[in-house]
């Protein structure tokens, strides 16, 4: 027999670093015209390399979301329900979280629909107006999902808060993300507020690698 230590504070602290690099990729690879010309617009998708770049996109916000649920499979736990608060804060935290992450691979998914159609199915590409209105479902399902992302972020920084868990540091960085996060989304209506997640998770990444009370799994 065995036994064997499963470094789940570790294996958290990776998808905390892997999510945001999916994320950044999956945003900073496209670049799809906005207010250009009917034409320009149609030429940029009949181009078969920026559809190449798009399906990319749309596979790395998929796996990017996966990822995140990773992530906040090992938070939720790690954090655990000492009391009916904490209980409630964990609850909004893992549900909150979970919205994001579909809706982050329903963006991408918006935005590579299209393209695989096109280049696996060999379909025509549909009209100018649709092509154009796939961009902006994309940019609403990404909106709705950095809300849900600043919820998941500011649950979790309260539990943080009262718990001393990963460090207070931590905690009131989360608080001011989550604010910068509904503001710029808000009062922009874009979203420009990617930057302050991906500093979050990667924050939180440090704090989980120098956790030395993380969650250990045992095996025979």
């Amino acid at each position: 027999m065995t036994r064997r230590d499963m470094p789940w504070a570790k294996i958290a602290a990776v998808a905390a670093v892997l999510f945001p690099a999916l994320f950044f990729f999956g945003t900073a690879s496209l670049n799809v015209p906005q207010g250009a010309s009917d034409q320009k617009v149609i030429d940029w998708w009949a181009d078969s390399s920026n559809r190449t770049i798009t399906i990319l996109s749309m596979y790395s916000f998929i796996l990017a979301a996966l990822v995140f649920l990773v992530l906040l499979a090992y938070l939720r736990t790690r954090m655990g329900s000492k009391d009916r608060e904490t209980e409630l804060l964990s609850t909004i935290m893992f549900s909150s979280g979970v919205v994001f992450a579909a809706l982050l691979a329903a963006a991408g998914g918006a935005r590579g629909l299209v393209a695989a159609a096109v280049e696996y199915n060999d379909e025509s590409l549909p009209g100018v107006d649709t092509l154009r209105y796939i961009s902006f479902s994309s940019y609403g399902f990404m909106m709705a999902g950095l809300l849900a992302a600043a919820l998941t972020i500011l649950a979790t920084s309260v539990l943080i808060l009262r718990s001393d868990v990963f460090g207070r540091w931590l905690g009131w960085l989360g608080l001011v993300a989550a604010a910068l996060i509904v503001v710029v989304t808000l009062g922009l209506g874009r979203p420009f507020a990617i930057p302050v997640v991906l500093i979050w998770s990667l924050a939180t990444s440090v704090a989980l690698w120098r956790d030395r009370d993380g969650l250990n799994a045992t095996t025979t």
